[in-house]
């Protein structure tokens, strides 16, 4: 259900059409978002350096000709985004639900719960956050610091930490409600199409992008009593987006191990582009690099399949923990 892990929050633009969608007839709006879509996604799409946009045009043009239906519009910028084949591109409609809206015990309340196998490590549980409300982000960041620091109150040796049903959103709630189990340094980038990385940087106590501090540094969340040795990260195929690349820059740590299944694949970074008849383009702009380099395109793949993704985490940290593994009940 994810639509965007926003790396930046909407961008305003209309190009340089100055189209407005009251100052234009029903059809001159079509072309006019057609074009408008196609210049976005020819100067900031991800993979746009490889394509014909002239053909691309002509072609996407043909289509909306076809007839003067919002399905034929549909249709032309669903034809201009399969060329892009990025796989998370897409385009939502002014008529759909907005994608700051998902129900809100996903969408707010990262949960912790006990272990299934009698309480031996603390399992986090990471949800999907969609939102761009800079209120409503600190509210979600500290929220699941809660949690964190509730798992983390007493001494222990491992933590599982949750991301398999976390369809993605907003990446910066998550990562900012999960920092102390970071390592310090780089934990990552966005790599974009003229190959220039944006850094992504933990100090310990906030975040930084490019550079420069991220706004849900403050104010400063608590940090917990305890830190854990290991970290087990549950991934799956529900796994996309944001919940991606949060988990994915855990996993790269020395101290961390993943378990379950290969995630959804859809871990680039997008931005949002509001079009002139009121729909969004969600387009792909940059692909996620981890603290080592690594770019990710394809589905993440665990260190550790499994279809029982708790037990295999439990086992491994029993092991790592020098302790037998619980008897599940």
């Amino acid at each position: 259900m994810t639509i965007y892990p926003s790396i930046s929050g909407a961008l305003l633009f209309c190009a340089a059409l100055s189209c407005s969608a009251q100052s234009l007839d029903p059809q001159d709006t079509r072309t006019a978002t057609l074009k408008q879509a196609i210049q976005i996604a020819s100067q900031h799409g991800y993979k746009a350096a490889a394509l014909d946009w002239a053909k691309i045009e002509a072609n996407a043009l043909a289509i909306l000709a076809a007839d003067d239906s919002e399905g034929a519009l549909t249709a032309s910028l669903e034809y201009v985004i399969a060329k892009l084949e990025d796989g998370h591109s897409a385009y939502r409609p002014p008529s759909a639900s907005p994608p700051t809206t998902l129900p809100p015990a996903v969408a707010r309340r990262p949960e912790i719960v006990a272990s299934e196998t009698a309480g031996d490590f603390p399992l986090v549980r990471v949800n999907a956050w969609t939102g761009q409300d800079a209120a409503a982000a600190r509210e979600a960041s500290a929220s699941l610091r809660s949690a964190l620091n509730a798992a983390l109150s007493q001494e222990v040796c491992g933590l599982l930490v949750d991301f398999s049903s976390n369809s993605g959103g907003n990446m910066w709630p998550m990562l900012a409600g999960l920092l102390p189990i970071y390592e310090e340094g780089l934990l990552g980038a966005f790599e974009g199409a003229d190959g220039q990385r944006t850094l992504i940087v933990s100090d310990g106590i906030g975040l930084s992008m490019g550079g420069k501090p991220h706004y849900l540094n403050v104010p400063a969340l608590p940090k917990p009593k305890h830190l854990p040795r290991h970290v087990a990260v549950l991934i799956g195929p529900r796994t996309a987006s944001s919940g991606e690349i949060v988990a994915l820059m855990l996993i790269a740590q020395d101290n961390s191990e993943s378990f379950g299944a290969a995630t959804a694949g859809r871990s680039s970074a997008n931005r949002v582009f509001p079009l002139a008849n009121g729909g969004m383009l969600i387009l792909t702009t940059a692909a996620t690099v981890d603290r080592h380099g690594s770019k990710y395109w394809e589905p993440i793949a665990p260190d550790h399949p499994a279809e029982d993704a708790k037990a295999a985490a439990v086992s491994w940290l029993s092991a790592q923990c020098g302790a037998p593994p619980a008897s599940r009940s």
